[in-house]
């Protein structure tokens, strides 16, 4: 599947500043136009009985033009005619999905740094955006520089796995010739039957340099960083609602963050995206 349409969502916060140099760039790589959408909403909590006059959300909106205004001056990229920005009033998740709909769009770009009191380290609307956007989602570390995605880490269960999943993650290795570990984890040895297991994956990766990872821990999620710590991994692959570890690595404590959230790219992928 190439990915011709890329999203890129931003608060415009100094948090998300590496956001759009980083989206640009991979966007310029993989020769995708770049939509950017900023999401705002006054929550009924914050805005209660209070009359909030309708020149605040003017004014607002006039500020946030003003802002993509001064950031088209820093970044030569933006001021691209095929490149469009979109201010969106309402709900994070349905406004981000219509547009997605509307304009065919491949894959949605968001920072994953964190938003405040009992978020964890991905943030609570970057958690949203991967479990709810109605195609795939690539979460994008803080501060992170772009980089070509030489080595791809495919964290999958070999059972499971739908390998026609694998069209984006394909297209990626290929844009930038790349390899990709095909990392399964699990309690037992290696399953005797694994040559068939990967047969599929391998016609799906077929042209792409691959390699199986087998390793044997007893927790999936501290697999995975056990081959990421070893390894030279600059993207990692994840298929979030074939994972039974999905909510514990999302929805952990601030006080178990996950290392490698905050070092390398995410890219999930939903079974309904395919």
């Amino acid at each position: 599947m190439k990915t011709e349409k890329v999203l890129i969502l931003t608060d415009f916060s100094d948090g998300a500043s590496h956001l759009l140099p980083y989206g640009l760039a991979l966007a310029e790589q993989l020769q995708a136009q770049i939509w950017i959408q900023h999401v705002y909403y006054i929550p009924p909590l914050v805005a209660g009985d209070v009359y909030i006059p309708a020149d605040f959300l003017k004014q607002y909106e006039e500020n946030i033009q003003h802002e993509f205004k001064r950031l088209k001056k820093k970044i030569p990229a933006l001021q691209a005619e095929a490149t469009r920005f979109v201010l969106s009033y309402g709900d994070l998740v349905t406004e981000m999905n219509n547009l997605i709909e509307q304009e065919q769009i491949n894959l949605v770009i968001v920072g994953n740094h964190g938003g405040g009191f009992l978020t964890n380290v991905l943030g609570s609307n970057t958690i949203k955006v991967i479990q709810h956007a109605s195609c795939p989602v690539l979460s994008v570390p803080n501060e992170a520089i772009f980089q070509q995605f030489q080595r791809i880490a495919l964290a999958i269960d070999l059972k499971e796995t739908d390998s026609r999943l694998l069209g984006l993650m394909v297209s990626f290795a290929q844009a930038f010739g790349g390899r990709v570990d095909i990392v399964h984890v699990s309690k037992a040895p290696v399953p005797v039957d694994v040559q068939k297991l990967l047969h599929n994956l391998d016609m799906t990766l077929e042209g792409v340099k691959h390699e199986l990872f087998h390793i044997h821990a007893s927790d999936v999620e501290q697999g995975i960083e056990q081959h990421l710590e070893g390894n030279n991994n600059d993207l990692l692959v994840l298929f979030p609602r074939t994972h039974s570890f999905f909510d514990r690595l999302f929805q952990k404590s601030i006080s178990r963050q996950v290392a490698y959230q905050k070092k390398i790219p995410l890219l999930s992928i939903h079974p309904q995206q395919k």
